[in-house]
């Protein structure tokens, strides 16, 4: 024990709260409202803002599409669509890429040639133009059937898919929530879709016979993206390079839509954990959308057939989880944060009045007061104790070799001892202790003049 006080300790002494009361009803009022405001904030921020109560679960999200045959009864089908053969729809990219001609015309596209599942999951194709060229080996021998050198391009064509745009488009939803028993696919599972609008409006979707279907056509799917139609015109910057000229619509260009799916049980980031639904947010990314294939042979010698497809390409995304759901653990460490929140703002107000006050300065030496002599104190006591439980065996003894005046005496005496050392271990208690009296100023002991504070 020696050895350790020997040692140079890090701290030279101990802090310890001291508790006291100022009764300044302006202090009070003050106390009371940052009291409540802490309260409003603590709820506000851990229960509401935080989830403090909640903890996010797993899901599963994710989608799959494909496209129905088109209904003719729903279009004028012996009506020439305004983009075939139309000059106005010729377009110059540049030197490698000319998207016009007298065969700039349209096919009609069947399902299994217009749609196609990537391999990518969550990723599908629409093809709307298709790019057509004729590739031809220069040195080919006829007898021995073989081709060499490279290939050049002897011919091209150009095809608008008639109608694209007519074709019913359907999406079904994967949203699953393990651990509340939920599958939006069942039958006896609400789920609301809601689609958010690359301008941030929030639209709920009409479901398909439930079970998470979206059943539309490829023109109002492009709708909820901002786009008006196929033949509109993306941004030049993103698409167009110097030298560039004539009109490329979306139909020509192609573009990229993009579903981030997000299943959540919340609104906002304020709200409380409510009925789960999905949101899917919407973005389109303007750039040109390109698939191409290898070149296949033709039953000329030498020849083959090189078809890039341009058209839509659209890609389901999952987002993290935002599904609540409520934590013991979480709700524990909740009530910690606002345990320590309050002490912090308790320390706050108790700084404002001990030193942004009036009588700052007197409240702060009356709350401020050393122990120097602990172990003093103690040690006295202890001998004050001893000292007491000899001098009544002494006492005792005399007491029984005595009788008469003699033992009246000596009781006298013995009671006279003991008030005597009590007082004066009291007067060194006091003196170690310290009591420290701030005086109203005119001599009164009344609490409400002053404040005292004592150990």
């Amino acid at each position: 024990m020696l050895g350790i006080k020997r040692l140079k300790l890090p701290f030279s002494q101990v802090i310890v709260p001291v508790r006291s009361r100022i009764l300044d009803k302006n202090i009070v009022y003050f106390y009371n409202i940052a009291f409540f405001i802490t309260l409003i904030i603590a709820i506000v921020i851990f229960l509401l803002g935080l989830k403090g109560l909640f903890t996010f679960t797993p899901v599963v999200a994710g989608a799959n599409m494909w496209m129905n045959g088109l209904d003719e009864s729903t279009i004028n089908a012996s009506a020439i669509p305004i983009y075939c053969d139309n000059p106005d729809y010729n377009y110059f990219y540049g030197p490698s890429f000319k998207y016009f001609g007298l065969n700039n015309s349209c096919i009609d596209g069947s399902v299994k040639e217009s749609f196609t599942k990537g391999i990518i999951l969550g990723t599908y194709w629409t093809t709307t133009y298709e790019n057509t060229i004729t590739l031809r080996k220069k040195q080919c021998n006829v007898s021995t059937q073989i081709c060499n050198g490279i290939s050049e391009s002897v011919s091209a064509q150009n095809f608008f898919i008639k109608h694209i745009e007519e074709y019913p488009l359907v999406a079904q939803i994967d949203a699953t929530v393990s651990s509340l028993g939920l599958d939006g696919r069942s039958d006896d599972v609400e789920m609301p879709i809601v689609f958010q609008m690359p301008n941030g409006t929030k639209i709920e979707i009409p479901q398909s016979n439930g079970k998470l279907l979206i059943k539309l056509k490829i023109g109002k799917w492009l709708t909820y993206f901002g786009i008006e139609n196929l033949d509109s015109v993306g941004d030049p910057l993103r698409y167009d390079v110097e030298g560039s000229k004539g009109k490329r619509p979306y139909r020509l260009s192609g573009l990229s839509l993009i579903f981030s799916v997000e299943i959540r049980n919340t609104k906002h980031e304020w709200d409380y954990p409510g009925p789960v639904y999905i949101l899917v947010k919407l973005s389109v990314v303007e750039d040109w959308a390109r698939v191409t294939f290898r070149p296949k042979p033709t039953a000329n010698l030498g020849e083959s057939l090189a078809v890039d497809h341009y058209g839509i390409r659209w890609v389901w995304k999952p987002l993290p989880t935002r599904v609540y759901v409520f934590s013991w653990a979480k709700g524990f460490l909740s009530v910690l944060n606002v345990v320590i929140f309050f002490t912090i703002m308790d320390h706050v107000v108790y700084i404002a009045v001990l030193y942004c006050c009036k009588d700052s300065k007197h409240w702060r030496n009356a709350v401020s007061p050393e122990m120097h002599y602990f172990e003093e104190m103690e040690e006295v006591v202890k001998l004050h104790e001893h000292d007491m439980k000899e001098l009544k065996t002494t006492n005792d003894s005399k007491k029984s070799s005595k009788i008469g005046s003699q033992n009246d005496s000596n009781k006298a005496n013995y009671d006279e001892s003991i008030e005597e050392e009590k007082h004066k271990s009291i007067g060194t208690i006091k003196s170690n202790a310290y009591v420290y009296t701030e005086d109203s100023g005119d001599g009164s002991d009344d609490d409400d003049d002053g404040s005292t504070t004592m150990l």
